[in-house]
């Protein structure tokens, strides 16, 4: 799911950017109509606004009501928002009589990132038309020597995303669709000028409410340094989060593990760094008010059941909370996860431990 989470998040950025390279030279000449005609074509999704027109503070553009859908088979609009508003560069405007965007500003609406019965996203099937003619302009889709991020954040100076709600719903991991809301959403994209080494520097950050109606609501951050490539991207982000509600993503657990809880909450850290397309990550977790248990219908059910109860010990802190962590590691399109270093060490300890028990049983023997 966060995988999708993060294609969906690129793949709008990149989206955006079609959106807009050409709404300036529609406006004027050939209306309202005809500008959502081709932006439909330009993005392979119906769009639609309700209105639009000049900003008045800077040079620009102001979209009111607008909506992009997320093809077939799903009700819900991709993108869903009151306004959206595009400032031009207005010193290239004024020497060199060319429309570049300087700043994109989204306000007071709904992503919606959702996942069908059949394990497909949304936006996964919204795909930017390969090449377009008509009504007097041409332009093509991104082409092998570049990707369309790489092209966006060449020409884009900053991107904000305001007040802002995000939902995921899969119908795939559970018979009834599971969904997650993040609210107060705000995501704030600065690109630098392109550095000598042909890297384009992008500074990120993002906050948002996680909805729950039982504990109060999780808090989400995001702090990402970005070096965008011609084909790939090098990064440094820190993820975290606080107070979530862990019985939200309890589908997946009985999906992918062997274990299920009742309740509990979860604060987590987590230090993304990938370069050269190697990946280097690690999360550590804190539960709390955790009733882990173990599915009797899982194989090895005892064995897993006697092993989390050894090792729970030296997981815990002062407070009663339990200790995890994780690592993801190697090749990005196929990583490996691993144990951290605090489950290692509990191992570790609980390993010494049988030993001397042993050791222990051995000498009785002997005497």
């Amino acid at each position: 799911m966060l995988k999708g989470f993060l294609k969906f998040i690129l793949g709008f950025l990149v989206v955006i950017f079609v959106l807009v390279a050409t709404a300036s030279l529609f406006l004027n000449i050939y209306g309202k109509q005809a500008l959502a005609d081709t932006l439909s074509n330009m993005v392979g999704s119906q769009v639609q606004f309700e209105s639009v027109g000049l900003n008045l503070g800077q040079p620009g553009f102001k979209f009111k009501g607008f909506k992009v859908a997320s093809k077939i088979d799903f009700e819900e609009n991709a993108i869903d928002a009151e306004k959206f508003t595009i400032i031009l560069d207005e010193a290239k405007l004024k020497k060199e009589k060319k429309f570049a965007i300087k700043e994109i500003i989204i306000e007071k609406g709904t992503l919606n990132l959702i996942r069908d019965k059949n394990g497909i996203f949304s936006v996964s099937r919204i795909e930017p038309g390969k090449i377009h003619n008509g009504r007097g302009l041409a332009y093509a889709a991104v082409t092998d020597e570049e990707s369309g991020f790489y092209k966006l954040v060449n020409l884009l100076k900053k991107m904000t995303l305001k007040d802002l709600q995000v939902r995921l719903k899969d119908h795939y991991v559970a018979s009834v669709p599971l969904e997650i809301i993040f609210d107060d959403f705000d995501l704030n994209l600065t690109c630098l000028p392109q550095t000598e080494y042909g890297f384009v520097p992008l500074i990120c950050t993002g906050s948002a409410d996680i909805l729950n109606a039982k504990y109060g609501n999780g808090k989400a951050s995001l702090k990402s340094n970005i070096s965008v490539l011609k084909h790939s991207f090098n990064t440094e982000t820190t993820l975290q989060t606080n107070n979530i509600d862990l019985t939200q993503f309890l589908p997946y657990f009985e999906k992918s593990t062997p274990f299920k809880f009742s309740e509990g909450l979860f604060s987590s850290t987590t230090q993304f760094n990938m370069h050269n397309s190697q990946i280097d990550s690690l999360t550590t977790i804190v539960f709390q008010k955790l009733n882990l248990m173990v599915d009797p219908g899982k194989e090895n059910a005892k064995f897993l059941e006697a092993s989390v109860n050894r090792l729970a010990p030296y997981l815990m802190s002062g407070e009663g909370n339990i200790n995890f962590d994780f690592i993801i590691s190697g090749a990005a399109d196929n990583p490996e996860i691993g144990l951290g270093p605090k489950v290692k060490f509990a191992i570790g300890r609980v390993a010494i431990e049988e030993l001397s028990n042993f050791i222990q049983q051995l000498q009785k023997l002997h005497n």
